[in-house]
């Protein structure tokens, strides 16, 4: 299989700000890539194959496992002659502190050697951009990616330090701004001598703030930014900055934040020639809601359950011929934990059916707490008797039914904004009639927001090959003519009320 050329004739950028590549419109966002999920796997490479040549990851996407799975996907395919490595442009993250990188800060502290600077957020999430965390983590990273080099690195929310200040009353915006300021200015530094020694070509900021109101206590300025990195050296390396943009959250275009409010994000990004990363298109953010711009299958509840009880036999089936088949091989003083957790699934998904009420709720349990559950109990589950082939049999028919199990459930909480997909798709044709080309909701937005003025390339979690079809199909599509008013017209409130209903 060869890289199709086909999306050098549509869906590319002319210029990726001053890096000199034609990313593709849409690039592959490694958000909720699992390292162990061969669905996500294939898709990345079907992706690669297409023609999309932009992937971005964090080294805290599903702790580590995204940047993995990544690495061996690129390994794999430079080695077999699929793509080369000058075919794409690979991005990645740090600052979080999470997961392994949660255990590595809390070992240090231990041993009296602690990250300086470390912001100790919330439990479970500190963040740090302090030189010596980043040195840390970008070999972690390229580690991870199996590579030499990533093209571009960013600071990941580096807002959490305004973030902690404020909810803490620590200082006042001055006295904050200023050390913000501080912290981000040596991060550079560190980053600068990074692209001197070739570990990196170059670096940004991936901000949820700079969309915010200029006095908002957690605002990014990119002119700060920017004159942080020019006070470092004339020719610098800061080259790209990522944030959310969707079709409820149009701050980047629309909240003139720069040039004492007359300008916005994205006028100062196209004036100064700084690449442009969108993510979040298709997932906003609203207060504490999460809206997801896309479509929802409108499916009967009478065959939902019976396709979910039919399944969650089979889970039970599994379940219980492990206790006759496998129990007796079980390693001696092999912990049980992680099998029982995985028993227990079913009978969870199926009290959520009843307990969940809203969509919102159930997106976080499946992405946060279920998903990495099973994928984290697998893993462990192949590793007890790697050499015995029915018990690997075995675990991957257990894994495939909970997956397929998890999936029945899913459809029974999209069903409910079915409505809702289909009222905004039809107040988005009355808008410009010519989206009316474009089937669903989600291409509708994802064309919406690549024809915004600079606008570099939109990250979509294309996990599914379905997903890299839909993108392809929308890279298709002709720009829209004024993509900016559509979203200057759209009213958040009622849209809302249609999502709440």
């Amino acid at each position: 299989m060869t890289v199709d050329r086909s999306l050098n004739t549509f869906g590319k950028s002319d210029t990726f700000g001053k890096i000199d590549f034609n990313v593709s419109q849409i690039g592959f966002g490694g958000y909720r890539i699992y390292e162990k999920s061969k669905e996500h796997g294939e898709a990345l490479e079907y992706a690669l194959v297409n023609g999309f040549n932009l992937i971005d990851t964090s080294s805290n996407y599903t702790g580590g496992g995204s940047e993995r799975l990544i690495g061996n996907i690129l390994k794999q395919m430079i080695q077999e002659g699929e793509i080369n490595r000058e075919d794409f442009l690979l991005i990645s993250k740090g600052g979080y502190v999470q997961g392994e990188n949660l255990t590595l800060a809390r070992e240090h502290e231990t041993r009296g050697q602690p990250f300086p600077e470390m912001v100790k957020y919330m439990e479970g999430c500190w963040h740090c951009i302090n030189p010596d965390f980043l040195e840390n983590q970008l070999q972690r990273t390229l580690n991870n990616l199996q590579t030499d080099n990533l093209d571009v690195y960013l600071l990941h929310n580096p807002e959490y330090f305004l973030t902690y200040i404020k909810n803490r009353r620590l200082m006042d915006l001055g006295t904050a701004r200023k050390e913000y300021e501080r912290r981000i200015g040596q991060a550079f530094c560190r980053l600068e001598e990074k692209v001197k020694t070739g570990k990196i070509k170059a670096y940004g900021i991936s901000s949820n703030t700079f969309i915010n109101p200029a006095d908002d206590f957690e605002f990014t300025s990119l002119e700060r930014v920017l004159e942080i990195a020019e006070t470092i050296t004339s020719n610098h390396n800061f080259k790209v900055i990522q944030f959310p943009l969707n079709l409820f959250e149009p701050g980047a275009c629309l909240e003139k934040n720069q040039a004492c409010g007359t300008k916005t994000l994205l006028d100062v990004a196209l004036e100064k020639n700084i690449a442009t990363l969108i993510n979040r298109p298709l997932n906003a953010i609203v207060g504490n809601r999460m809206i997801r711009l896309a479509d929802f299958d409108d499916i009967h509840h009478q065959t939902i359950m019976e396709n979910f009880s039919r399944l969650e036999k089979k889970s039970m089936e599994l379940g219980s011929r492990f206790k006759t088949d496998f129990k007796i091989k079980w390693p001696e003083g092999s912990d049980l934990t992680h099998i029982d957790r995985l028993f227990s699934i079913p009978q969870y998904l199926s009290s959520a059916l009843i307990k969940i009420q809203s969509w919102e709720q159930w997106d976080y349990e499946k992405e946060y707490r279920i998903m990495p559950q099973i994928y984290d109990g697998v893993n462990y589950l192949e590793n007890i008797m790697p050499a015995d082939a029915e018990w690997q049999e075995w675990v991957v028919e257990f894994s495939q039914s909970l997956f397929k199990l998890l999936e029945i459930a899913a459809t029974h909480f999209k069903t409910s904004k079915h409505a809702f997909a289909a009222t905004f798709c039809q107040r988005l044709d009355e808008l410009d009639p010519d989206l009316k080309s474009s089937a669903s909701l989600s291409s509708k937005a994802l064309r919406i927001l690549r024809s915004i003025p600079g606008v570099d390339s939109i990250l979509l979690g294309m996990r599914k090959r379905d997903y890299v079809d839909d993108a392809l199909e929308t890279l298709k599509e002709p720009p829209i003519h004024d993509a900016v008013s559509i979203l200057s017209s759209i009213s958040q409130e009622e849209l809302i009320r249609q999502w709440e209903k």
